[in-house]
């Protein structure tokens, strides 16, 4: 095992710093930087997975718009056939709200499956 899986082993069981610099052969100022420097590691994952997130809800959103659009359909007219208000559908398309998934996924699957049969 490496300085720095020592390092994290002995810091998550609440050993002091200078006890893991004794610990690991290394001077306290050595652990202060891995410290930081996992630190920043953990806070750039953190970023990055909240990144995602919202490209994922930027994605559901544009989806909603773009299928409106597709359809020629306005926000009033789409919120009358999924069963909203059209304030929901602008806040949906404005990112201010997320919908939820599931439900508006399957209610317009099921707009398409009779825009289909007809």
């Amino acid at each position: 095992m490496d300085s720095r899986g020592i390092i994290g082993e002995a810091l998550e069981r609440g050993v002091s710093q200078a006890e893991a610099a004794r610990i690991a052969g290394i001077s306290r100022q050595r652990v202060s930087q891995l410290v930081e420097k996992d630190a920043n590691l953990k806070n750039g994952q953190m970023k990055r997975k909240a990144d995602k997130e919202r490209a994922a809800k930027r994605a559901s959103t544009e989806a909603i718009k773009n299928y409106r659009r597709k359809h020629g359909l306005s926000q009033t007219q789409m919120a009358m056939l999924i069963g909203v208000t059209t304030t929901t559908i602008r806040n949906w398309e404005h990112d201010r709200h997320r919908p939820n998934r599931k439900k508006i996924l399957g209610r317009i699957r099921g707009l398409v499956r009779r825009a289909a049969i007809q």
